[in-house]
């Protein structure tokens, strides 16, 4: 039943992904800040650059968040009515026998009962598994990479542009591909389940 809403599932995970990188990015604003702040070099000027990037950057994270609910409510709505027009056209089909040996309410209670826990995985239910992934990779990544502007120029003093552009790089690189094992390693784990 997915496969015939492929592009919107697609869609749905892309959105979980910028919501948790706009989520993951908006702390550094208030790091550049107080960076700024500390190094004596915050003008309003800069202040109300950093504010607008934060306001829009909220912004923005609202209105991804709005699509990214609504994408698995109209997802669940739709595969959900799918699965009862199969089921009740099998149902249609059986002879008066299977209703002689299963009794209407049961079937009728089991039919609705299991749809509604389909809508549910559907619907919040793969998008919140897929963001409790993203949340966890994105967050390593960071964690791991955050070169700091105050790091790079450190590096630049001691080692040159040029090792302290490789020494960067090579940070960056070895936060996504940490990143991608994080990614792989937590479903073998049960992580997330």
């Amino acid at each position: 039943y997915l496969r015939d809403y492929y592009p919107q599932f697609l869609l749905g995970l892309v959105l979980v992904a910028i919501a948790v990188a706009i989520s993951l990015s908006l702390p550094f604003l208030t790091r550049f800040v107080v960076d700024d702040l500390n190094a004596e070099r915050l003008t309003a000027g800069r202040l109300g650059l950093y504010i607008a990037l934060f306001l829009a950057g909220s912004t923005v994270s609202a209105l991804v968040a709005l699509w990214m609910r609504r994408i698995p409510l109209y997802l669940s709505h739709r595969i959900g009515h799918a699965m009862r027009t199969d089921v009740f056209s099998h149902l249609t089909r059986m002879d008066a026998d299977f209703y002689r040996r299963n009794r209407t309410g049961d079937i009728m209670t089991r039919m609705s009962s299991d749809l509604t826990q389909v809508r549910s995985l559907v619907g919040q239910g793969l998008f919140q598994g897929a963001r409790t992934l993203f949340v966890f990779v994105f967050a390593f990544v960071v964690m791991i990479y955050v070169p700091c502007i105050s790091t790079i120029a450190v590096l630049v003093k001691e080692f040159g542009p040029r090792r302290a552009w490789i020494i960067t790089v090579s940070e960056i690189l070895l936060a996504v591909v940490l990143g991608g094992v994080i990614y792989r390693v937590m479903p073998l784990l049960g992580l997330l389940s």
